[in-house]
């Protein structure tokens, strides 16, 4: 004769059976599982492009991308935030833009977009490589991101003091049940929080904590691996590129929580000179500090002990308790991601360090994660030789023949915005190539070259409306030189003017020589008719 079971146990069997039968009677209700955690379901308003009646679409640069259409040359998608922009320089000095240059010179026929938005992460680029795929029908994707991945989680605490990284995680468990989701859909109270649009993360109070960043890392690895499956039933070829930043920037965006014992220790053993012991002695003892980390860095730079520094550098940056930029664990992610999906894997910080140096610093960035004009150019000369030798460009063309050009075109503007210094110093020049440095030397207001190179500085700092007040001043004054037009149609689009920007092309091929008329090749392809 079996024995009856426990009464606790047969309480539990059902319990069981009414929670399946619940879960089974509210699926048809419940809305859909959604794998991100619930911080990162606030994506940006704005739109990465658009589609205009002119028969084409526009980045949110300004940049217009024909539609798909039969013959069009070979077509590179590059996705990321302001890092991939361009964040302090002209379209042409970004990352996509030396690359373009550094095709054509080689007479490769491909054209090169750039999809990069500031203050994305890698949440909202995933969405833009889902929707690049479709809309443009690119050839290849690269994906250069990981510098905005703790911004959004931020500000959700900033409105939710009491989230914590545990809660999120047992939410997340119990939200693939049919019925929580449903409970959740009927009771949620509507968040009342003020919107956290427009403030700087400067701004925000909250904190990153030791237990936020693994929620945020398996965020980060969920999206690269979503784009990988994305390219892969799109059958293009996705390249994951590892990021570089700054480590001569200090964490914390310069503003450390300092401890004044410590700080009372090292300056007396600075003070005996013995600061090279002490320093070793505060970093045995407290090895999270990232600020301690840095300073040891940039004196070991100082000594000229390099190797040494991007150690201390590298640590500073993966500990940071606020953290703005890619951490170190970000290349492994990337790096796992591509084996993953199939994806060429691109490490950036490696390429840069075998040309400039082990610790990458000022002689690249502009602050902690925006490159130089000539840090771009790096990044796009390395990411150039690892697609070549992939085999995953047209083959090299006959080079075109060089094309004299305008002195004031914005094509050829080379400087960028000067960023705040976080090592201030008395007396200190502004940086050659910054605006800061085109400022002392503009010629006057009035002049064309004034009013032109003033427009490019506005034209940088993404004040499209300014830097159009600018152009069309320049015009008045020199009204048949083809460069001046150009530059509107540039400061038009990016303020979203295409009917008038396609006005201002069309005066400029009317003002070019005949044997050099003919425009740049999105302009071509639009007069052919092509239809979105």
């Amino acid at each position: 004769m079996r024995r009856p079971l426990p009464r606790p146990l047969v309480v539990a069997q059902q319990v069981v059976v009414l929670f399946l039968l619940a879960n089974l009677l509210t699926l048809p209700w419940a809305p859909a599982w959604d794998p991100d955690p619930l911080p990162f379901r606030n994506p940006l308003p704005a739109a990465w492009i658009e589609r205009c009646p002119q028969g084409f679409f526009l980045t949110w640069l300004g940049q217009p991308v024909l539609p798909p259409r039969q013959g069009q040359p070979f077509r590179i998608l590059m996705v990321g935030s302001s890092a991939m922009q361009g964040g302090g320089v002209s379209p042409f000095q970004s990352i996509p833009g030396r690359l373009q240059s550094l095709l054509d010179e080689q007479g490769r026929q491909v054209e090169v977009i750039n999809a990069g938005v500031p203050g994305s992460d890698s949440g909202l680029q995933r969405r833009t490589v889902r929707e690049g795929l479709e809309w443009l029908e690119p050839d290849l994707v690269v994906v250069y991101c990981g510098n905005n991945e703790y911004h959004r989680l931020r500000a959700y605490k900033e409105q939710h003091p009491l989230w914590t990284a545990r809660t999120e995680r047992l939410r997340s468990l119990l939200e693939r049940t049919p019925l929580y989701r449903w409970l959740a859909s009927r009771f949620r109270v509507v968040d009342q929080a003020a919107t956290m649009e427009g403030v700087h993360i400067e701004e925000l109070k909250s904190r990153i904590t030791a237990q936020d960043r693994p929620l945020v890392e398996d965020f980060y690895r969920s999206n690269l691996a979503r784009m990988g499956e994305a390219c892969q039933q799109s059958g293009v070829p996705l390249v994951l590129c590892a990021v570089a930043v700054n480590e001569m920037y200090p964490p914390e965006y310069g503003r450390p929580d300092r401890d004044p014992d410590l700080d009372s220790r090292l300056a007396d053993a600075r003070m005996q000179g013995t600061l090279e012991r002490s320093m070793e002695e505060e970093l045995r003892r407290h090895p999270e500090l990232a600020w301690l980390h840095y300073q040891q860095g940039c004196r070991r730079s100082d000594a000229g002990r390099l190797a040494e520094a991007a150690v201390e550098l590298g640590a500073a940056v993966g500990l940071d308790p606020e953290p703005s930029r890619a951490t170190p664990a970000f290349v492994g992610l990337v790096r796992a991601a591509a084996r993953t999906s199939g994806a060429l894997f691109v490490d950036i910080p490696a390429a840069l360090r075998q040309e400039h140096g082990p610790v990458l610093g000022d002689q690249l960035f502009l602050d902690f994660c925006h490159f130089l004009p000539e840090g771009n150019q790096s990044v796009a000369r390395a990411l150039l030789l690892c697609l070549d030798r992939a085999r995953l460009l047209p083959a090299p063309g006959s080079s075109p023949a060089p094309v004299e050009q305008d002195p004031l075109a914005l094509e050829v503007f080379s400087c960028y915005l000067a960023r705040p210094d976080p090592r201030p110093a008395r007396n200190r020049l502004p940086r050659p190539g910054s605006d800061l440095e085109l400022r002392s030397r503009l010629p006057a207001e009035g002049t064309v070259a004034g009013e032109t190179l003033r427009g490019h500085l506005e034209f940088v700092a993404l004040r499209p409306a300014e830097a159009e007040a600018r152009y069309r001043k320049a015009l008045t004054l020199a009204p048949s030189r083809p460069a001046l037009w150009r530059n509107l149609g540039y400061a038009l689009l990016l303020g979203r003017s295409p009917k008038a920007a396609l006005e201002c092309w069309a005066a400029a091929d009317l003002r070019t020589p005949t044997s050099s008329r003919g425009g740049p090749a999105w302009l071509r392809g639009l007069s052919t008719g092509s239809e979105p």
